[in-house]
Order: C-alpha cells, then sequence, then structure tokens
C-alpha cells in the first residue's frame, strides 16, 4: 500500500478516535484566507508550535516560543537614505507581531520577546514571505533593548515559510 498524505491523514484520525479524541487532520491544518488579517490570524495562532518545530530541528530545544501576540496592522513610512519617504508597493502587506520565547539558561529560565515586522506579498499561490525584521528585548520589560535585524533566514523566518507550505499545498487540493 502507498501511503499518501491523504491516507496517512485517515489513519490519524482513526488512531486519534479510537483513543478517544475528537481533533481531525482538518482541524491542524492551516486555511488560506486570501484577505491578510484573517490569514495573518490563522498563522499566528499555529506560529508558536512550527517555531518550536524548526528549533528541534536545528537542535535548539532550549528555546521554545510559548505565544505569538495579536498583529498590528498599521504599516510605517519607510525612508531612504536622504530622507525621502519611500513610495509603498500597494501589493506589499506590514504586520508586526511579537513573540514570547522561553530560553534555559545556566539552569535558570530566561523570558524574551522578540519584535518582528514582517511583509508578506500576494502571489497566484495565496500568500508570500518577501521578508521580516526582529528585534529581541527582556520580559516583562518592554525596552528594546537591540537594534532591528534582517531576520529573514532566522527560525521565525522558516516556521513562517514552513506554514505557508502547509497552507499552499491545502490550498491546491
Amino acid at each position: 500500500m502507498v501511503i499518501s498524505p491523504q491516507n496517512l491523514g485517515l489513519k490519524l484520525t482513526l488512531a486519534l478516535v479510537s483513543m478517544g479524541l475528537s481533533a481531525s487532520i482538518a482541524d491542524a491544518t492551516p486555511t488560506c484566507s486570501k484577505q491578510f488579517e484573517p490569514f495573518m490570524g490563522e498563522m499566528l495562532k499555529d506560529l508558536p508550535a512550527y517555531i518550536n518545530r524548526v528549533n528541534t530541528q536545528a537542535r535548539n530545544a532550549q528555546n521554545s516560543v510559548l505565544l505569538a501576540a495579536k498583529a498590528d496592522y498599521q504599516p510605517l513610512q519607510l525612508p531612504t537614505a536622504s530622507g525621502n519617504v519611500v513610495s509603498q508597493d500597494d501589493e506589499v502587506e506590514q504586520v508586526f507581531f511579537t513573540t514570547l520565547l522561553r530560553r534555559f539558561s545556566d539552569r535558570q529560565i530566561v523570558y524574551q520577546q522578540e519584535h518582528h515586522w514582517l511583509f508578506m506579498a500576494p502571489s497566484d499561490r495565496g500568500w508570500e514571505f518577501v521578508q521580516m525584521y526582529s528585534i529581541l528585548s527582556p520580559y516583562p520589560v518592554a525596552s528594546l533593548s537591540t537594534a532591528p535585524r534582517n531576520s529573514s533566514e532566522g527560525s521565525v523566518a522558516t516556521a513562517i515559510r514552513n506554514w505557508l507550505k502547509n497552507c499552499h499545498y491545502q490550498s491546491s487540493r
């Protein structure tokens, strides 16, 4: 028998039902709304699990993300080096969100928050990752303790790309 996502999902659903659990595979797969705000709400709900999976695969399990906070959709004006404001591409959406991290370090637990500035663009497949910047700060103090850095290749960005792959796959079925 060839194992496909469909019959693997069926077997997993049957196993969950036999254990008395009512969750289904459909409940665990992302939905890809064409509207940006509902799309981001769905992604942020799933994002901590995706980030933790990326960290575990990278053997960085001493860091875990506990939550991704509600998004702020108010875009910032983008200045150029000369001080003029860059005209924003109408297709690119900006969103700000925060993740709460728990790090295990020298027998103590340290909480930090990471503030993310994410750029997404629509495509024929749905939303696509463009770029991301992040700032790390202590928690619960909300002071910004690091300069913004391009985090487009970090664990959060990788998790977003993984979520998007699942989202695009579900949309194409």
